[in-house]
């Protein structure tokens, strides 16, 4: 018996994956912007509504709330 294969499966990007930490201060680096330094969080670095809940790791897994249906053998 065949496998159960999505037709399309989207590619899974997720943006931002580090928390969220406010810098502050005129001197500070990362306020600058300088070559090297991390990026303040912004519009745009949010992941997409469908691949949100997936994990990188999981290709071609889903859940089924229908576990007894499945027969093996």
């Amino acid at each position: 018996m065949a496998a159960l294969l999505p037709l399309v499966k989207p590619k899974i990007i997720k943006k931002r994956t580090k928390k969220f930490i406010r810098h502050q201060g005129i001197d500070n680096s990362v306020w600058r912007r300088f070559k090297g330094q991390i990026l303040i969080p912004n519009i745009g670095y949010g992941s997409k509504k469908k691949t949100k809940p997936m994990l990188l790791a999981a290709s071609g897994s889903f859940w089924s709330t229908m576990s007894r249906s499945w027969k093996c053998c």
